[in-house]
């Protein structure tokens, strides 16, 4: 594939090339608008970025932006113990870790050019990020992390990821030991790679066994579970029935919690009438009466994982990408009932 310059640039947008140095540059004497406009054609065009990283004044703190959702954010609390984790190591080697949060699918100026700021010497992603982020990173050419990422297995990116099989695995061989027998889980598997692990995870263990009824799934998976049924969700349709699941896999916390809400209200009680585990062993799960069993991630391991990764990455550029996980463990509270009790 031919090398895209400078020249090229200006050529398709029909302006100089000085004009274009100076925007890729972020020097002045560019509006806005133009400026926007030229790194964005930059980037369609598969612009190497790589030789704004070359020769950086190592006086500046070098900056490592990790990039989060805002929802992810404000709804998974788990993830602070994973910045502090990757702080504390990065701060020994001398970088700034910068939490950078987006919103929707395109790029404003502002964070296209934080984006390729040549003092980023390498960025964490968590969880996923839009297209339009996706497509820069993949073209500036500097260190990339994943940290649980929905494209784990993408050749251009390395990535720190939880062993969400064996968190699968771990409560169908916990609720089985408990006596269960009728199941369903709850979450879209097609959501993430996550979701689909835990629910393989789940369903693969439950399928060694000729004693074992599953009812399938209850595929919810926005955030804004509030608001996201007007009429009955999939889980209180599903409790209707006379003939139902005993004990819930939740994808994670958050759908467990709604679970929670959703079974209330058709007068069944967590514990009582159905066992509820949930995944990621955030605050809120011992907040909730009964609290609530659920998957725990060494989320500090993670975030160590993820940076190691970086820091190793930034030193050698050429070497294999890599998928490094993390294990985890069953943090067993008061939500899941033996049913010999019953």
């Amino acid at each position: 594939m031919k090398k895209v310059t400078m020249q090229d640039i200006a050529d398709k947008l029909n302006i100089s090339k000085s004009l274009v140095s100076l925007a890729l540059n972020n020097k002045y004497g560019v509006s806005n608008e133009t400026r926007y406009e030229i790194l964005k054609t930059a980037v369609e065009m598969g612009f190497n970025f790589s030789y704004k990283y070359k020769g950086n004044n190592r006086s500046v703190k070098r900056r490592i932006p990790v990039y989060i959702n805002r929802e992810e954010l404000t709804h998974n609390t788990y993830w602070s113990g994973i910045f502090k984790s990757c702080e504390r190591i990065l701060s020994e080697e001398n970088y700034s870790l910068i939490i950078e949060v987006w919103d929707g699918e395109d790029l404003s100026l502002d964070a296209m050019k934080r984006l390729i700021n040549a003092n980023n010497e390498g960025i964490l992603v968590i969880d996923e990020i839009p297209n339009s982020i996706y497509k820069v990173l993949s073209q500036i050419k500097i260190p990339v992390v994943f940290v649980d990422g929905k494209k784990y297995n993408d050749k251009d990116f390395d990535n720190a990821r939880t062993n969400s099989y064996l968190g699968g695995f771990l409560v169908a061989e916990y609720l089985t030991e408990m006596g269960h027998k009728k199941f369903a889980f709850v979450g879209d598997k097609d959501y993430s790679i996550s979701f689909r692990e835990r629910y393989y995870g789940f369903k693969n263990y439950l399928d060694e066994r000729d004693d074992i009824k599953f009812y399938g799934s209850c595929r919810q998976s926005t955030f804004d579970l509030s608001s996201q049924y007007e009429g009955e969700s999939e889980i209180v349709k599903m409790f209707k029935k006379e003939d139902r699941p005993t004990a819930l896999f939740c994808a994670n916390d958050r759908l467990a919690l709604f679970a929670y809400g959703e079974l209330k209200k058709i007068g069944l009680k967590p514990y009582e009438d159905v066992s509820i585990v949930g995944f990621d062993d955030s605050k809120e799960s011992d907040i909730v009466s009964p609290k609530l069993t659920s998957v725990k991630i060494p989320v500090e391991e993670l975030g160590r994982i993820a940076v190691r990764l970086l820091l190793y990455r930034i030193n050698h550029m050429d070497s294999p990408k890599q998928v490094r996980f993390t294990n985890v463990s069953l943090d067993i509270k008061e939500s899941v009932r033996r049913m010999e009790d019953v």
